[in-house]
């Protein structure tokens, strides 16, 4: 891993141990790599917005029609 911080490419980075993973911290521009280490995908939570991203086909009247 390099010791350039990946928004300024400064050398002015400290190294922190986050969760036993090495993380990046720039004493610069304040960029934090545990902040993307947090962030978790986009998950859908209603049954309508799980249904439109199913790669199946769905029953009744929205199967397609031949």
């Amino acid at each position: 891993m390099s010791m350039k911080c990946p928004k300024c490419r400064s050398d002015h980075v400290e190294m922190e141990d986050y969760n036993h993973i090495q993380c990046r911290v720039c004493l610069d521009c304040g960029f934090d790599e545990r902040d993307e280490l947090d962030s978790v995908g986009g998950q859908k939570a209603s049954k309508k917005a799980k249904a439109s991203y199913t790669p199946y086909k769905t029953g009744g009247s929205q199967r397609a029609r031949r």
